[in-house]
């Protein structure tokens, strides 16, 4: 019975979402409550990282809500980086004290060298999210180009949850692997995949 729910469900969205044009989709400007409901979507209620995104990372003005005609459908969260170089400085054994108390120390491990990036404007790609019926007809290429055009590279962050890391692959390169040491203990928390620099910078 689930099984047939499950697919009535998507028949309904296909349904729905017939039709669709890509003119329709427009970029408006950030709004800050459908980015946290968003965020939350994204990685899980149990998450613990949006405090700091938001106090420290986010750029309200480069970042951009997606919508379909007059529907609010989706957000691209994104920060600007000055200086990669101290950028991932400060990151790497940065430690701070998540809402619910606990005390964590980040910990990068570089999988590539980066060092034609340093002199380079970055956009920090934070968070993509697009509600479920209104994927697959490019409005996520939109954004991925939106971000492109507003500097050198795109710096892209993947938590190990989401699971996707294959799909950014496919347009940008492994950059570093992130650790939590969390009571003693590390894990692997995320990765950072790079786009190459714009061909015409």
């Amino acid at each position: 019975m689930k099984n047939i729910l499950h697919m009535l469900s998507i028949f309904i969205n296909a349904f729905k979402c017939m039709g669709l044009n890509i003119s329709n989709f427009k970029l408006k400007p950030y709004e800050e409550k459908y980015a946290e409901k968003a965020f939350y979507k994204l990685l899980g209620p149990d998450t613990e990282s949006w405090q700091v995104y938001k106090d420290y990372h986010i750029n309200k003005k480069l970042s951009k809500t997606l919508y379909y005609k007059n529907k609010r459908v989706g957000i691209y969260i994104l920060g600007k980086i000055d200086d990669l170089e101290e950028y991932f400085s400060a990151y790497n054994n940065e430690t701070y004290t998540t809402p619910k108390g606990h005390v964590i120390t980040y910990k990068i491990k570089f999988r590539k060298n980066l060092k034609k990036y340093f002199n380079k404007k970055g956009i920090h790609g934070i968070a993509l999210y697009i509600e479920p019926k209104y994927r697959g007809y490019g409005a996520g290429k939109m954004l991925i180009e939106y971000a492109k055009s507003k500097g050198d590279y795109t710096l892209g962050g993947h938590d190990v949850k989401l699971d996707n890391l294959k799909h950014w692959l496919k347009i940008r390169f492994l950059a570093a692997n992130i650790y939590t040491v969390k009571k003693g203990k590390k894990k692997l928390d995320s990765y950072y995949t790079i786009s190459p620099i714009n061909s015409n910078n």
